[in-house]
């Protein structure tokens, strides 16, 4: 069996009204913010292959995310 290789990322503070590029935790739901969005959610990511691993500022789970999963959403 081959191990997934992933790209570890910084999970940021989220400020309210930016948007951002990251993931929904598995652990508490909360959103994970790992990358800016220069485009205010008109883009979809750009990442289409791989995998990031990233700890949740909400809750501290720890978790491997494929790209797949990345979403754009606007802080709170």
């Amino acid at each position: 069996m081959t191990a997934k290789r992933a790209i570890v990322v910084s999970a940021k503070a989220a400020a309210g009204g930016s948007w951002y590029y990251g993931f929904a935790c598995r652990g508490c739901g909360g959103d994970i913010a790992v990358f800016d969005d220069k485009s205010n959610g008109d883009k979809p990511p750009a990442a289409t292959t791989g995998h990031f691993a990233v700890t949740c500022l909400h809750c501290a789970d720890a978790g491997t995310y494929e790209a797949t999963e990345m979403k754009s959403f606007q802080g709170k």
